[in-house]
């Protein structure tokens, strides 16, 4: 018996192990389908220091600016595809912080389309729908008035349809997907072999711990947001 229950206990483990590899693909797939745009604040330059603070001061409309400032806000693309204008569901909001003057400058990396068009309500960017590239970067240059604080990330939003919305840098880091990847192979394999073993032996003990602890590790470290899209 105990040849026997060894076999299978073999058996099962196989099955485990071509399971896990097919739920590892699925997550990369899944990941890969994905469109991603993330957003970032690259820099705030003051355009009046305090040494030119006496001397120096500029005007926008013939109004002077009190404490201007320059902000770059750019957004990287990533994805299978282009991104067309039929996934906004409305424009992408920046909150910026600080009073919006004009947008003196917009880049697109590479050229071709050009950035996505733009307007600005206050201290709100508003990025309308348009075309950008897969691997495009758009930045704009705005001049503010004040010191704008630090985004955080409930500061820019946006509904797309199929397109992830995240603060740079982004998303899991290596360690963090590295981590779920190993609990997914441990998790699947745990559980698909414990349970085929079980099936064929009867249940005890440690087959029946041991499913749960691979379920367990299988539910916690798989990207389910992925998934649901």
């Amino acid at each position: 018996m105990g040849g026997f229950t060894g076999v299978w206990t073999l058996v099962g483990a196989c099955i485990g192990a071509v399971t896990t590899l097919l739920a590892v693909w699925l997550k990369h797939k899944f990941e890969r389908q994905r469109f991603k745009l993330f957003w970032r604040v690259m820099e705030v330059v003051p355009i009046v220091t305090d040494e030119t603070r006496d001397h120096l001061t500029l005007f926008h409309n013939s109004v002077p600016v009190k404490d201007p400032h320059t902000v770059k806000f750019r957004l990287d693309a990533e994805g299978p595809n282009d991104l067309d204008a039929d996934a906004f569901k409305q424009p992408i909001k920046a909150e910026i912080g600080a009073k919006i003057l004009d947008v003196v400058k917009e880049e697109a990396i590479p050229s071709s389309p050009p950035a996505l068009p733009r307007h600005w309500n206050g201290n709100t960017l508003l990025i309308d729908p348009g075309h950008i590239g897969r691997q495009q970067q758009v930045t704009y240059t705005l001049l503010v008035e004040q010191k704008p604080p630090r985004p955080t990330k409930d500061k820019v939003t946006g509904s797309l349809v199929n397109v992830d919305l995240l603060p740079y840098p982004t998303g899991p880091s290596r360690k963090r997907t590295l981590f779920q990847s190993v609990c997914v192979l441990v998790g699947v394999a745990l559980s698909v072999g414990a349970s085929f073993s079980e099936f064929f032996t009867g249940a005890n003990s440690i087959t029946v711990g041991v499913t749960i602890i691979g379920f367990v590790l299988f539910i916690l470290a798989f990207p389910w947001r992925i998934v649901k899209g």
